[in-house]
């Protein structure tokens, strides 16, 4: 595997990645907790067959990529289970704190991934279920 390290493929893979997820998903309005702090009103997607939900942004630098397990409640604080947040420049200042990131294996097959560190949740979500259900999904 090798890292994807030209901003023009990382935003094109991002792209590819969040319209993958937006298709065949209901999408809504709802708060979202995580440790430091609540995000209010955000738009999320939810994907009936992953049974996940996904927020997605670009903020400071990096793709800003928020997971939780089930529908969102509106007037709830829902909890983000994991974030996987690339950079969106790889020359970016913030690079040694981020763990989010784009690979490739020898025959062109695209990832998106994490370095490790997945936590963030009561249920946290492990490295091999998340990695399950994406994998399961692009089979389908």
């Amino acid at each position: 595997m090798i890292e994807i390290t030209n901003e023009n493929d990382r935003k094109t893979l991002m792209d590819r990645f969040r319209i993958f997820f937006k298709e065949n998903s209901d999408n809504g309005r709802a708060d979202f907790a995580f440790p430091r702090g609540v995000m209010l009103d955000r738009p999320f997607y939810y994907r009936h067959d992953i049974n996940l939900w996904a927020y997605f942004q670009e903020s400071k630098g990096r793709y800003f990529n928020a997971f939780g397990i089930g529908f969102p409640v509106q007037d709830q604080k829902n909890r983000i289970i994991v974030e996987i947040n690339p950079i969106i420049n790889k020359n970016h200042p913030s690079r040694d704190r981020v763990r989010g990131t784009l690979i490739a294996n020898n025959d062109g097959t695209e990832w998106f991934g994490h370095m490790g560190g997945l936590s963030g949740g009561i249920n946290t979500v492990k490295s091999g279920d998340f990695d399950r259900r994406i994998c399961e999904t692009k089979k389908n």
